[in-house]
């Protein structure tokens, strides 16, 4: 009947109906020069997020922080010509009571080292 339907709807492969999820695209080699992704342990509210956010928002040129509680990871968009400091994001995570896993940007990966 789905199939059927599809095939109604213009679809002519009966590929599209799947149980698997699509495969997730690899996020870290497509990371812009001025964003830096934070995977984040530990956050169980919206005012764990909140926290987050107000803490890197302290450090100079972030331009923009959204965190996903669902996934653990915040994105932080740094002004066009600035370059994330993945160590001062590293510090304000652990500063706001959280465990920062890895930071993630076009530089590489960062596990506090």
């Amino acid at each position: 009947m789905i199939i059927a339907g599809l095939w109604l709807a213009g679809c002519t492969s009966p590929s599209v109906v799947t149980s698997q999820p699509a495969p997730r695209p690899n996020l870290e080699q497509s990371i812009p020069d001025n964003v830096a992704e934070i995977y984040i342990e530990g956050m169980a509210c919206p005012f764990c997020t909140y926290n987050v956010e107000k803490k890197i928002r302290e450090i100079a040129d972030v331009q923009t922080v959204s965190t996903d509680l669902n996934t653990g990871v915040a994105r932080v968009i740094f002004d066009e010509d600035a370059k994330p400091d993945v160590k001062a994001l590293w510090g304000k995570v652990v500063k706001s009571g959280f465990t920062p896993k890895k930071i993630t940007s076009a530089g590489g990966v960062y596990r506090g080292e």
